[in-house]
């Protein structure tokens, strides 16, 4: 798909120059796929200059302008900007307003909206919004596509900050969901098996959870590679899991310091993984609705 996506930019640059709107959104395609793989900081200044040509070209409110600026929103968030992110969020989300039509790209964006609402502390919120984007997506697609289980993964982590009933089985449902429809290699079917695990961790057998992490890490390692933010998050959990069974043994120590090393190079020392892994917490992994 990156492949595709350099060719189109680069045909629709040499055609019809480089700030027309369809070499604009060629261009955002490449920085969101360089997110997907993992490049989160080096999709960011793409980004911004692809939705500061579609505010030129289209106008502000223009539905690609949106787009991709909620795509620019997605990127500074899971980088730790969640402030600039969530201002970005609620003025596209005051475009959207202005079209009264529920559609696919108001959904994604009142999700990042949760996301960065429970960034900023305020899981109750987060709740509320994820709540109200599952009935909606629930709606348009009904209730068997991948973006429902997306969705549901994300409420279950909301639900556990606020300390509210239900995180376990929207977790579960999530990935029976995403399972079924993705298959059980698919990285995000990984990653919510990640919060599976860890939605269940304060009640079930710690060992259960120890081979549930190591699934889920080991299938991100295979699927997405070493270095990914999701497989970085995973072996960051997988340690501290190991950790409290073997009670601070000295290679699972070094084995988490060498993540944590390494959330640092890729991530960032902001980067909300790395600020939870430095601090011994759990990562859990939001999900973005993007093209499956």
């Amino acid at each position: 798909a990156q492949s595709l996506d350099f060719s189109a930019r680069d045909h629709r640059g040499a055609i019809l120059g480089a700030d027309h709107p369809l070499t604009l959104v060629s261009a955002a395609s490449v920085a969101r796929n360089d997110r997907l793989l993992g490049k989160l900081r080096e999709s960011i200044d793409p980004l911004r200059s692809v939705m500061s040509g579609l505010r030129a070209a289209l106008g502000e409110d223009h539905p690609q302008t949106l787009r991709v600026a909620t795509s620019v929103a997605v990127s500074l968030r899971l980088t730790g900007k969640i402030n600039e992110a969530h201002d970005i969020t609620t003025k596209a989300l005051n475009g959207y307003r202005k079209r009264p039509a529920l559609t696919t790209d108001t959904a994604i964006c009142r999700s990042n909206a949760a996301a960065e609402l429970s960034g900023l502390g305020d899981h109750t919120g987060a709740v509320s919004i994820a709540e109200q984007v599952v009935a909606d997506i629930e709606h348009i697609f009904g209730t068997r596509h991948p973006f429902i289980g997306i969705c549901r993964n994300n409420l279950a982590i909301y639900l556990r900050r606020a300390n509210r009933e239900g995180a376990s089985a929207q977790a579960l449902h999530a990935q029976r969901l995403l399972h079924d429809i993705l298959g059980r290699d698919h990285p995000y079917t990984l990653a919510s098996w990640v919060n599976v695990a860890g939605a269940d961790s304060p009640n079930r057998d710690i060992m259960t959870t120890a081979a549930r992490e190591r699934e889920a890490r080991d299938g991100l390692r295979r699927f997405v590679g070493e270095l990914h933010s999701y497989t970085l998050a995973a072996s960051s959990n997988v340690y501290l899991t190991e950790n409290a069974i073997s009670v601070g043994s000295e290679a699972t120590t070094e084995a988490r310091r060498l993540v944590i090393r390494q959330l640092t190079e890729t991530l960032g020392e902001d980067n909300p993984y790395t600020i939870r892994a430095r601090q011994g917490q759990r990562i859990e992994l939001e999900l973005e609705m993007e093209p499956l």
